[in-house]
């Protein structure tokens, strides 16, 4: 029986290596998802990550604070947050 060994980096390594992350969200309008989303993206640069949004609209009273977060933000485009041609677009 043979086990394979799997490489766990430390945490040095990691921030070393970058960490990325995507979130997606239709807009930045007033609510409980947006504001998280706008201190979610302020708060994760400093343990390492990278931050990126994926708009369906660049709009909304939050982002402006994601903005001053630095995260990187891509508009997805799509009709409404349902359009699966958005998931296509997304991985590509």
């Amino acid at each position: 029986m043979s086990v394979t060994s799997t490489h766990i980096p430390n945490d040095a390594s990691r921030r070393q290596r970058g960490r990325r992350i995507l979130h997606l969200i239709p807009t930045m309008e007033a609510g409980g998802a947006e504001r998280q989303l706008a201190s979610l993206a302020g708060a994760l640069p400093e343990l390492g990550w990278e931050v990126h949004v994926g708009l369906f609209r660049e709009s909304g009273i939050h982002l402006e604070r994601l903005r001053r977060a630095g995260a990187t933000r891509h508009g997805v485009g799509g009709r409404t947050p349902y359009d699966p041609a958005v998931v296509w677009r997304t991985v590509r």
